[in-house]
């Protein structure tokens, strides 16, 4: 139904809220501004934004859309020292990592610095995205939409971006390689960043050497092999080898566990794994 014409209206950016600014601080315009987090944050900052910086318990909302603000929390109404957080769209944005081609498309962008982004995942706390590549321009430059409050939220709320994933369980007996697991289904569009196993049970087939691969869509994910030996103990973390390619799987993809047997087993009581991989989740399905 259509208001009438010359109803009072109250509008805002699309995707967007308002915030009060920290105490002291100065927001600009086109500023990435971040908030204090009730765990983190401190006094003055928890529920209150500013400039974002990248230090543990700031928590990036997107950029000030409006002109420079500085904040006094004894204002009232607090209104008065409040900015607009928005997605917001920089066309031509500096990133490093881009290709320059349409396969930096859809990827996400963290920030090392208010005016610094990147295509790779920093060191916590660093490590949550602050928008997603839209449309790429040169091997520099690229158009980026950075999130809001509300997005970022909902990232926040569904975990973050990097999950831990435990496939199943692993003995390490048999006579010869082949699959372990066939057609595990990928819960989600996501990226392989590590594989490991736990060895929860020792062995005591002193000819256990196997090497643990996985296999998205019937094609070898490149690194994050694991090799399980006799000589492993319950309680020992098998860090596998750096992913390096091959590692983008799809809701519904199937992921196979295949094994390469390096040394035959020769008792049936070879230790038991867990297997676990480290993945961020994707934009899409």
């Amino acid at each position: 139904m259509a208001l009438a014409a010359d109803t009072p209206r109250i509008t805002s950016p699309a995707n967007s809220t308002t915030a009060q600014v920290a105490n002291t601080a100065v927001a600009y315009d086109g500023a990435l501004l971040a908030m204090g987090t009730p765990q983190h944050g401190t006094s003055a900052s928890r529920g209150r934004v500013f400039p974002w910086t990248g230090a543990l318990g700031e928590f990036p909302l997107g950029f000030c859309y409006q002109g420079k603000v500085t904040g006094d929390t004894a204002a009232t109404p607090p209104d008065a020292t409040s900015v607009w957080i928005a997605d917001t769209r920089v066309n031509s944005c500096p990133v490093t990592g881009l290709a320059g081609t349409v396969a930096d498309n859809m990827k996400w962008v963290y920030a090392t610095a208010d005016g610094t982004f990147t295509l790779a995942r920093p060191a916590d706390p660093n490590g949550e995205p602050v928008g997603v590549t839209i449309q790429f321009q040169t091997s520099a430059l690229c158009d980026v939409v950075f999130f809001g409050m509300g997005t970022k939220l909902a990232i926040s709320a569904g975990g973050g971006t990097k999950r831990t994933w435990c496939i199943g369980s692993i003995k390490p007996y048999r006579g010869a390689s082949g699959n372990l697991m066939t057609g595990v289904t990928a819960p989600c569009h996501g990226r392989i960043l590590a594989v490991y196993a736990e060895c929860v049970m020792d062995t005591t087939d002193a000819d256990v050497d196997m090497s643990i691969n996985l296999e998205i869509a019937t094609t070898n994910v490149t690194g994050g092999v694991v090799t399980l030996l006799h000589s492993d103990a319950a309680g020992d973390k098998k860090s596998g080898t750096a992913v390096t390619a091959a590692n983008v799987f799809h809701a519904g993809d199937a992921i196979d566990v295949e094994a390469v047997v390096n040394t035959a087993g020769t008792e049936a009581d070879p230790g038991l794994y867990n297997l676990f991989v480290e993945y961020e989740t994707l934009p899409g399905l």
